[in-house]
């Protein structure tokens, strides 16, 4: 089943390209929309083609902390290895441990870091940076640390492969600037788009985007085909908020509860409290996020009787 969806991305059918690329030049840019593949397969032809012998790692930066983690537990589950083998490392988290990790994912900063303590980063083979046309502070700090780095491992016979990822063409910043890289980087473009897209907008911005967007998710559910709906929303409280909405609007079975699901799993504990009636009974421990909701669904009912009271 994984080699079948593998074999439907548009990266695999590069993949003798890319890796002649990788081989003959110690700086390639990727650009691949999104959908592509680059941050899920390059990593692993990377370590077919044998880039982790000899104790050395293949690493990889995201901008974001949630993506490392869900990125490595992709790459991991593909190539059948374990958390052990294809690690993350954040701020205060990960699971990377020296003595048996192959491929690395991280965070910008994380990297910045190890390169104050190893400036030529030593323990590496490779370095892919993702998501490279973001432009954020770290990412184009770490891209001008490794212009000077790459050089100085070729002429130790270290050579220390840098691959650039990047969704979108809007690489001149890479490509023409003489004094980030001497000699322009090989570019490799893939075809991403496997499907249509249609966009459509909104007649007037909403005054509430929250309500806007259980409204729209409710009426799609409802009127089109089935299908899987993504929602972009700006914190943890209102994914909750809205899949809470969503899940009373629309009950499920113990089957497809899952099938409205909150993606955000970078908190791995959360704050419990502790309920009683009264100083006879048993104490129960709660979540705060279900106390969150029993609150909401008193509130709601309150609203609906117009009466009665909650202790």
């Amino acid at each position: 089943e994984i080699q079948a969806i593998r074999s439907q991305l548009p990266i695999i059918t590069e993949e003798q390209v890319i890796m002649e690329a990788i081989h003959d030049n110690l700086v390639v840019l990727i650009c691949g929309e999104t959908g592509s593949g680059k941050t899920t397969q390059l990593p692993q032809f990377l370590y077919e083609a044998g880039y982790t012998v000899d104790g050395k790692m293949i690493g990889v930066t995201e901008p974001r902390r949630v993506a490392a983690i869900s990125m490595a537990s992709r790459v991991a589950h593909e190539l059948n290895l374990t958390n052990d083998q294809v690690s993350y490392q954040i701020r205060y988290e990960g699971t990377f441990k020296k003595e048996t990790t192959c491929i690395k994912f991280m965070t910008d900063g994380v990297l910045l870091k190890e390169v104050q303590n190893d400036f030529l980063l030593t323990n590496y083979s490779c370095i892919l940076i993702d998501e490279a046309h973001e432009r954020s502070v770290a990412t184009d700090v770490l891209i001008g640390l490794l212009s000077r780095i790459v050089p100085i491992r070729c002429k130790r016979n270290d050579p220390l492969r840098l691959v650039i990822m990047s969704a979108t063409m809007r690489i001149e910043e890479f490509i023409n600037n003489r004094h980030l890289f001497k000699l322009k980087p090989k570019i490799i473009n893939i075809d991403a788009r496997q499907y249509p897209v249609t966009i459509h907008f909104n007649k007037q911005t909403p005054k509430n985007y929250i309500e806007e967007a259980y409204r729209k998710v409710s009426k799609i559910h409802r009127q089109l085909p089935s299908g899987g709906i993504l929602v972009f929303v700006t914190g943890q409280q209102e994914v909750q908020t809205l899949c809470h909405r969503l899940r009373k609007k629309f009950p499920m079975n113990a089957q497809t509860e899952s099938d409205v699901e909150p993606q955000f799993k970078s908190k791995k504990t959360r704050k419990k409290k502790q309920l009683s009636t009264d100083g006879k009974s048993s104490l129960g421990i709660i979540d705060e996020e279900e106390l969150e909701h029993l609150q909401s669904d008193v509130e709601e009912e309150d609203e609906g009787k117009k009466e009665g009271s909650i202790t």
